[in-house]
């Protein structure tokens, strides 16, 4: 894929409206944190990746009554330009520069104005307003990225949005204020611990509005807004919150919003925004603890929640183990919809050829044989042990990987592994996976767990569990009437909050193992595997027995 120089660099620059939004936050809380003691002096007002100035100038417009020197530091020499045409020159200093290079003094940054005095003038920001680039740091190569994980002790897969919310607080004076728009993926990854940790002791968090879906940039990034009060310790126990993301919901007609800003204001509830729906939620949110997501659900949420997981007998994780698909990192070669199509001396045997279940066909509650795609499959289990097969054994099949030796071969990691040039990278277990077992999609709008008795094999496209030891069967129909049911989905929206555009959500490892079972013994547990049992025999039924199941989770978990 070919990427604009824009994105090549993370640049997503905000829109007006954001901007305005952003800048009257800023404003808001350094009043507020302030009232008893504004300072006479000049503030020093910071933004490190400024672009082409919208931020800055939405603080030109809303800070007209406070005294203040900005500062504006961009890599893009272009868009400081334009950010100059922009601005009063009298309130703003504009500056072409790596803002992290000058941070830790490294020398031959490129600069316009006072070169000598720079480094100085950009410590102890009064306030920092910034929307930082989203990419990772690998694509500024290997010897730089590593360099800034060991200067900002970071460590994982690392975004450059990281680093500044580090580098940003060293340059902020103590009881500075920092306004920052994020991706939204540390708030609820188990990656962003690190930064949770990280904001958690390093600033009173005054307030995190988490955008979600609201589309304000061209990219396929989930925006949030990061608001701290730099100050070390502080109980970040109860933090408000705002949380927006469509819904299926229908907004009330006569309740259609046209600017972002405003329904980043409104109560709690479903409202019309560009044409589409979105639930705003609002609340208090414990940011002391990082180990787990930041949860922003209101008081009866968390109630709920609370509830549930008291009722609840077991989590997924204490009976299944969690699986991710098979990877063959040359699908091209491996997965097809016909091998018949083949000429018979390339046509692999069928011994090797299983079918194949992936996202796109995989339903609610069932899969279509129909439409299957066919793995070649290049492992077996021999005492115990998985294995590559003897492809001598199979001839039309080794043909056929033959006339794909070059593609084959050439895979690096490979070669480095001291693989076989012909074998499926990530191939998982067979065994395992000619077990009964519950398939899942990685993405899904819905919940779509599926009881797998045939023996079919997983693409790497989804999730799937499997009993652990002496673990009964009737575990994995329980699981899967409890996984699709109302209930579930509505846990899941409440705990674990990962939903990427257009309500699609993230179903992985992290999450599904910490779903909740009720007791497999009661009876409306038992009734609930009955139904699921029914749903598999007659899938025309479906619908009234969902209902049926619905009901009989609420009842198991004694929700009713």
């Amino acid at each position: 894929m070919i990427l604009t120089q824009e994105k090549k660099n993370g640049i997503q620059y905000t829109p007006d409206d954001l901007s305005l939004f952003i800048a009257q936050q800023l404003k808001y809380y350094f009043l507020r944190e302030n009232s008893d003691s504004v300072s006479n002096q000049k503030l020093k007002l910071l933004d490190p990746a400024c672009g082409d100035g919208n931020l800055l100038l939405a603080v030109q417009n809303v800070f007209k009554d406070i005294d203040y020197q900005g500062y504006g530091i961009d890599i893009d020499q272009k868009a400081i330009h334009i950010a100059e045409g922009k601005l009063n020159h009298n309130n703003f200093k504009l500056f072409s520069a790596d803002y992290l290079s000058l941070i830790e003094n490294v020398e031959n940054v490129n600069l316009f104005n006072q070169p000598n005095s720079l480094n100085n003038e950009i410590n102890n920001i009064d306030l920092i307003i910034a929307n930082p680039p989203y990419i990772r740091t690998s694509i500024l190569g290997a010897e730089r990225s590593q360099h800034l994980a060991k200067l900002f002790n970071l460590s994982g897969k690392v975004d450059m949005y990281h680093v500044f919310l580090k580098a940003m607080t060293n340059t902020l004076k103590d009881n500075g204020i920092l306004c920052v728009i994020t991706s939204n993926k540390y708030l609820t990854n188990k990656s962003g611990k690190n930064i949770r940790d990280f904001l958690s002791d390093n600033f009173k968090i005054l307030n995190i509005i988490d955008l979600g879906d609201t589309k304000p940039f061209s990219a396929a990034v989930l925006p949030a807004i990061f608001i701290g009060k730099k100050k070390k310790h502080s109980d970040n126990s109860s933090v408000p919150f705002t949380r927006v993301y469509e819904s299926a919901s229908s907004a009330k007609s006569t309740d259609s919003i046209d600017k972002l800003s405003t329904l980043l204001k409104e109560k709690n509830g479903i409202h019309s925004y560009k044409g589409h729906s979105f639930k705003v939620t609002s609340g208090l949110l414990d940011a002391s603890v990082s180990d787990t997501p930041w949860n922003m659900a209101t008081f009866a949420e968390k109630e709920w929640v609370t509830k549930l997981e008291k009722n609840a007998h077991k989590k997924f994780g204490d009976v299944f183990d969690v699986h991710v698909g098979i990877k063959t990192t040359a699908d091209n070669v491996f997965i097809k919809k016909n091998w018949k199509d083949l000429d018979t001396n390339i046509r692999p045997e069928k011994e090797v050829l299983h079918p194949l279940v992936s996202s796109k066909t995989i339903e609610r509650w069932q899969t279509h044989p129909d439409n299957l795609n066919t793995i070649l499959y290049t492992h077996t289990i021999k005492n115990g042990k998985r294995i590559p097969i003897d492809f001598y054994k199979y001839p039309h099949a080794y043909n056929y990987l033959l006339e794909h030796k070059q593609q084959l071969a050439g895979r690096s990691y490979i070669k480095k592994a001291k693989r076989k040039w012909y074998e499926i990278w990530v191939p998982q277990q067979p065994e395992q996976l000619a077990n009964n077992k519950v398939i899942f999609p990685d993405i899904s709008q819905q919940a779509k767990f599926v009881y797998d008795d045939k023996g079919y094999y997983v693409d790497g496209n989804c999730y799937w569990l499997t009993t652990k030891n002496d673990v009964s069967n009737n575990y994995l129909l329980l699981a899967t009437g409890v996984a699709n049911s109302s209930i579930m989905e509505k846990y899941y929206n409440i705990k674990f909050q990962n939903v990427l555009y257009s309500g699609r959500k993230r179903y992985l490892t992290q999450y599904v193992k910490n779903y909740l079972l009720p007791d497999i013994n009661n009876k409306h547990s038992q009734k609930i595997i009955k139904l699921v049992k029914m749903i598999c025999k007659n899938p025309n039924d479906t619908k009234k027995l969902e209902k049926s199941i619905n009901s009989e989770v609420q009842l198991a978990f004694n929700m009713q």
